[in-house]
């Protein structure tokens, strides 16, 4: 007879298990129980901005050969749905326009950005809910909630990641948080319980994905990130409402979001303030066609144009003072496509 050992498990539960403050819990119970009524009037407003400021970069995006491609595969693969495709006629199934129009919307690097949570809210929150609004004909007080509440979910959860994920691990911000903000949108506006809505989070913590790499080349893929982390988020949300379940400590967890995907996670920020201090606040809309990181020399090149009696023939160089972390992502001397010289 064989003789029976101890095994040592391959997984232990860390000293840090027992500290658990039920953050994804405390996430899903504000998304439930908060109502259009609960919602400051500058929130509301601030959304409204929003709205207008994504459909905008919406249309622009819909008309690159990136977005194109992903439009063609939803025509294909999405038959039969009633969800629209924007810039376009057609017609397709609610995953597959959350995807076509997430990649439209950040298809030229006008989306808005939460720069802390390397978050982009409205790429995986509006592709989302618009498609379950569709589907479901959702009114525009509750999509206006749910928009809302999906955008405060993404920036909580991505600044409690921190910026990072992205500049020391190397995965692209917006595709691991976004799948959260999209399923926690869609979750809002089917009327999800808490516990389906803690599902929801947690099986949208399964789908957070994308690589940096892209930056080398310019690659499409970074175009891809945002519309997939729209479609997988708002799939979230329907396999929950279907009873699909996902781990209810998906944030805070030992194997948990932030602490697989961040060096230097801080929960504690998921619930600072929660209902009483907006963090949607500080997302900022763009108004140039790149990186966030470029627009202040940007802004200062203009105003120096504007300002300055210096004519251009009499500059010789230009010196521009940044971080280390702008170099290495942005220092490409010779980028050869679009994304390259807006990244």
């Amino acid at each position: 007879m064989a003789e029976l050992r101890a095994v040592t498990p391959l997984y232990m539960p860390g000293p840090e298990t027992n500290k658990l403050m039920n953050e994804t819990r405390q996430i899903a119970q504000f998304i439930h129980d908060t109502r259009y009524e609960d919602l400051p009037t500058e929130v509301l407003e601030a959304c409204r901005v929003f709205l207008l400021d994504n459909l905008a970069s919406a249309l622009v995006g819909a008309r690159t050969p990136w977005a194109n491609m992903l439009q063609d595969l939803a025509r294909e693969n999405g038959k039969g749905g009633q969800c629209s495709i924007l810039g376009t006629p057609a017609k397709v199934s609610p995953p597959y326009a959350a995807l076509a129009n997430g990649t439209a919307i950040a298809g030229f690097e006008t989306d808005q950005a939460y720069y802390p949570g390397s978050c982009h809210p409205g790429a995986v929150v509006l592709p989302a809910l618009l498609a379950i609004s569709e589907n479901q004909q959702i009114n525009g007080k509750r999509f206006l909630e749910a928009f809302a509440l999906g955008y405060e979910a993404v920036c909580r959860i991505g600044r409690s990641a921190g910026r990072a994920v992205e500049d020391e691990a190397g995965f692209h911000g917006p595709g691991t948080n976004g799948p959260f903000g999209a399923a926690m949108a869609a979750g809002k506006a089917m009327g999800l319980g808490q516990e389906e809505l803690v599902n929801a989070l947690g099986i949208a913590g399964s789908q957070g994905a994308g690589l940096m790499e892209f930056a080398k080349e310019g690659a499409m893929t970074k175009r891809l990130h945002l519309g997939r982390a729209a479609q997988t988020g708002l799939e979230s949300a329907l396999l929950a409402n279907k009873g699909f379940t996902g781990p209810g400590t998906v944030l805070e967890g030992d194997r948990g979001f932030l602490n697989v995907f961040s060096p230097t996670p801080d929960p504690s920020l998921l619930t600072r303030g929660l209902s009483k201090e907006w963090v949607l606040f500080g997302v900022s809309c763009k108004g140039y066609a790149c990186h966030m990181s470029f627009h202040p020399v940007i802004e200062r090149t203009v105003r120096h144009r504007e300002e300055s009696e210096i004519k251009a023939d009499a500059i010789t160089a230009v010196q521009v003072a940044t971080n280390p972390t702008v170099v290495r992502k942005h220092g490409q001397n010779g980028p050869n496509t679009i994304l390259g010289a807006q990244y």
